[in-house]
């Protein structure tokens, strides 16, 4: 089982590569089986923008059981819960 850990990691300026960036690491997490903990401490990865993709992709990802975010807004961490809540896997999703 593997732990994801990115720290000040910021993919902004260029909004489109941002963009990129995002939708890439979302979608190979779901392929990704032995990713089972992610902390995405003082990034950009997760925005208002993107929250609901990342929603989605956390519901399928079902080897993941920890979510930690630092440095995002409270209300980013409402919309992967209420995405998750149906999801068989418990998941737990902390902020910081």
């Amino acid at each position: 089982m593997g732990d994801l850990h990115t720290f000040d990691t910021s993919v902004g300026g260029d909004e489109e590569v941002g963009q990129e960036t995002d939708v890439r690491l979302a979608n190979m997490l779901p392929t990704n089986t032995t990713i089972t903990w992610i902390s995405l401490l003082r990034t950009d990865l997760v925005r208002s923008d993107n929250v609901t993709q990342w929603g989605y992709v956390l519901m399928w990802k079902k080897t993941l059981t920890n979510l930690y975010l630092a440095g995002v807004g409270a209300d980013i961490i409402d919309e992967p819960k209420a995405k998750t809540k149906d999801r068989t896997a418990d998941l737990f999703i902390s902020l910081f």
